[in-house]
């Protein structure tokens, strides 16, 4: 298997950047104010495509009928503005090595226990540290009722109780399917339940491999309910005669307090089940997410932080633990943070208000949508292709691995402490036409072609050909000259421009003529721009043209013939064993390489147009004018301090004066405000002695609601003693704890005594024979005498004692 080189893909990556190239003259770009370079003016481009092409119609993605049309205005084909801007930004950002940052910041998680990630997850996964609990949204807040540590049972267990077949139909000779996910599924098991309840009681012993099982036991102090979780796969047993496969499901006990979740781990959680695509979503997410919805309580399993936290949590034990790094944290450690690169400060930007210090910046290039021209011919062919790829979770690609003789010795993973992720991702040029990816063909014969997954289209031919104006104001030489090398990649021959939908299959090839400027023009501002990279990149990165970012850009944008492992082609992902490519490659330890090392890539490199001694001068003149920007930054940066310490030399001022006038006002004032404190606390303590006296004479004049506690309620004898308790402090104006000390001889009024009496009667003539016996003990021994005497004395308490007992 390790021979067999199983890792290919349709995409591949330019690697990070380090060092990111910062315009200095960011802060002092104007729509008003022009550079003393400034350029202005208007490209007419003549975009042709070399392969089909399509650019989707920007209807309702539920109007299936239109989507598969070409993008259309009154008849015409075009390609959007925004579709060329988003395609030209992404390689100026390349080859300008700017940041980063137009990435979607998820933080992925990672179940694989696969044998190559297996002690990735597993390291960071404690068995004993895996909590059971109960999740509910109440408004916009999500609580966790916490169960502590659940208990297992097994199937057979299970079986033996309710009739049920869990051990035998999940075993590897039992029925189970695991090809089909409704019976991956709990749900399934839940059905399979058949209603029973599942709550009960419960006792345990351990197993042979020290785990601690549960048994359903009448008697047994453990209370809870049984929990199902998903099937993986079957239950079978091994040649050595150990059985291996889920066959424990689990207990949650009762609840032992409540956990709020704070808002990124509920994103966390949302993101590893696929909330943001519902076509991705598991069956029991699906079914646990309506119920979350509807403010019910659905089982989960949780870990904690060192501060008793909810710091993630899952549907299964075995959950998705969320990597220790998200995507853009991955990137920081990787590439240098600037306020402003070359492609924002070309292209604008807008500002993120909760991390960026900026102000959002409107673009100096306004690209004018691209209608069809000449040689416009539509296929007439429905095209239903499967576009889709290995998550950006799946390190093997996405995360830059150590490959050696085609192998990793241990791969690296959003979970180590400075994972690299792999760069830009782009899609190489096909040489040969296109290719196609249907859906897979149905597994039997009840089974049906899966076209949900699929994407409906119908391109336009090779050879379609689209106009636009690409308008720019007030750009620098240098910007002008990144804008056309953008477009050109650098004036590289034999290059394409990908864009539009199906890029992974060799859709959208096309290359961009740019009229309206001389190639005498054209050069020199080539040639300035060169020269500026060159300059800001120093000593640290050979030559500009020369650098792995732009071999990779150029390669990718160049016809290969893509065979062996440079194959642009998806990886299987069938059912069936060995058939998941993705799994098999783990296994195997391959990791995409880079593009360049890939086999029957033939390198080239990006043109260039400068000698040793322009980058001399453009290093010269770069440092001069660098150094001109920067004097105006300290300029700027005195006036701010000035205006700093002229505002803090005001409020120092201000806060003395301020001092002494309070200072002044105390002394006038303090006699007058002591005298007033006083005569305000005397007057509050006559008032609370008045409103005391009047509660009293209130109370005094009303009698114990005896009538009020129902003589057959359980729990009559606590409610009159409620009752006695409040009724006696209220009357005597003393707490309850007190007044029994201070009178020996019961603390109830002798007007009222007999009535209790007579209430207390009624009260054990309602009671079993048990429960009478209780009040029947001696006095010793008789904790509700004992309460009684405490009401109307010992000797009062013993002749009601005999009236009970008589």
């Amino acid at each position: 298997m390790k021979n067999n080189i199983l890792i290919k893909a349709p995409y591949n990556f330019v690697p990070l950047n380090k060092t990111v190239v910062s315009p200095w003259w960011a802060d002092y770009i104007s729509h008003d104010i022009p550079f003393r370079d400034g350029k202005s003016g208007t490209l007419d481009v003549t975009i042709t495509a070399h392969s089909p092409i399509f650019v989707r119609n920007g209807a309702a993605k539920n109007a299936q009928e239109k989507t598969r049309d070409f993008s259309k205005f009154q008849g015409k084909h075009f390609i959007p503005g925004s579709s060329i801007k988003g395609m030209l930004s992404n390689v100026l950002e390349i080859m300008s090595f700017g940041k980063l940052n137009k990435v979607n910041d998820h933080r992925y998680s990672i179940r694989d226990l696969s044998p190559a990630a297996k002690d990735i997850y597993l390291n960071n996964f404690k068995a004993r540290d895996i909590y059971a609990g109960w999740l509910r949204k109440e408004g916009e807040t999500y609580l966790l009722e916490d169960c502590g540590a659940p208990g297992r049972i097994s199937h057979r267990e299970i079986d033996e109780k309710f009739n049920t077949d869990f051990s035998t139909y999940f075993s590897d000779k039992g029925r189970f399917d695991q090809r089909r996910d409704e019976q991956k599924s709990a749900q399934f098991k839940y059905g399979r339940f058949n209603g029973h309840s599942r709550n009960s009681r419960f006792s345990f012993s351990y197993d042979s491999a020290g785990r601690q099982v549960y048994h359903f036991d009448e008697n047994g102090k453990d209370e809870g309910q049984i929990i199902f979780t998903g099937q993986p796969g079957p239950r079978k047993q091994m040649k050595n005669g150990r059985w291996t496969g889920h066959h424990l499901e689990f207990i949650f006990f009762g609840k032992k307090g409540t956990l709020q979740i704070e808002n990124p781990v509920m994103e966390n959680f949302f993101f590893a089940y696929y909330e943001h695509d519902e076509n991705s979503q598991s069956i029991d997410w699906q079914h646990w997410r309506k119920k979350l919805k509807k403010g019910k309580q659905v089982p989960v399993f949780f870990r904690k932080d060192g501060a008793g936290k909810v710091k993630d949590l899952g549907l299964s034990f075995l959950y998705k633990l969320p990597y220790r790094n998200s995507i853009s944290e991955a990137i920081q450690f990787h590439q240098e943070k600037v306020p402003t690169d070359l492609a924002e400060a070309i292209f604008g930007f807008i500002a993120n208000e909760k991390e960026d210090q900026r102000e959002s910046l409107k673009g100096r290039v306004h690209i004018g949508h691209a209608f069809e021209s000449a040689n416009i011919e539509v296929d007439r062919e429905l095209r239903e292709e499967v576009l889709s790829g290995p998550k950006a979770s799946y390190f093997p690609n996405y995360i830059r691995q150590d490959i050696r003789k085609g192998q990793v010795q241990k791969y690296r993973t959003l979970m180590d402490a400075h994972p690299e992720p792999a760069g830009w991702k782009r899609y190489p040029v096909h040489k040969n036409g296109v290719k196609t990816n249907p859906p897979p063909p149905p597994r039997n014969k009840d089974e049906k072609v899966n076209y949900d997954i699929t994407s409906p289209f119908i391109p336009l031919k090779s050879g379609a050909e689209f106009k636009c104006k690409i308008r720019y104001h007030n750009l620098r030489e240098t910007e002008l000259g990144a804008l056309l090398s953008a477009l050109t990649f650098h004036n590289t021959s034999g290059t394409f421009h990908s864009i539009g939908m199906a890029k992974p299959l060799g859709y959208g090839k096309v290359s961009i003529g740019i009229g309206s400027i001389t190639e005498k023009e054209k050069l020199a501002f080539l040639k300035a721009y060169e020269a500026f990279m060159n300059a800001a990149l120093g000593f640290d990165y050979p030559e500009w043209h020369n650098t792995e970012q732009l071999r990779e850009l150029i390669n990718m944008a160049s016809e290969q013939e893509n065979t062996g492992t440079s194959e642009l082609a998806y990886m299987k992902m069938g059912m069936g064993r060995g058939e998941n490519h993705f799994v098999e490659a783990k296994k195997a330890m391959q990791a995409l390489d880079r593009y360049t090392n890939l086999q029957n890539i033939q390198s080239r490199s990006c043109a260039t147009f400068i000698l040793e001694e322009d980058v001399q001068k453009a290093k010269a003149a770069a440092a001069a004018e660098k150094r001109k920007y920067e004097s105006k930054g300290t300029l700027q940066k005195t006036i701010e301090k000035f205006k700093e310490q002229t505002n803090a030399d005001f409020y120092q001022l201000f806060e003395t004066e301020k001092a002494n006038l309070l200072a002044a006002l105390k002394q006038r004032k303090g006699v007058l405000e002591e005298q007033e404190a006083q005569r305000k606390l005397e007057l509050e303590m006559a008032e609370r002695a008045k409103r005391k006296e009047e509660k009293k004479a209130a109370v005094r004049e009303t009698s114990p609601d005896f009538d009020s506690v129902e003589n057959g309620h359980r729990k009559a004898f606590d409610m009159l003693k409620k009752l006695i308790q409040r009724f006696a402090q209220e009357w005597h104006g003393i707490k309850y704890e007190k007044l029994k000390k201070a009178m020996d001889n019961g603390v109830l009024p002798d007007q009222f005594r007999d009535a209790l009496i007579d209430k207390i009667v009624a009260i054990v003539n309602e009671l079993n024979k048990g429960e009478l016996n209780k009040w029947k003990k001696d006095f010793s021994k008789n904790p509700y005498l004992k309460k009684i005497a405490e009401w109307i004395g010992k000797e009062q308490a013993m002749e009601l004692l005999k009236k009970i007992r008589s």
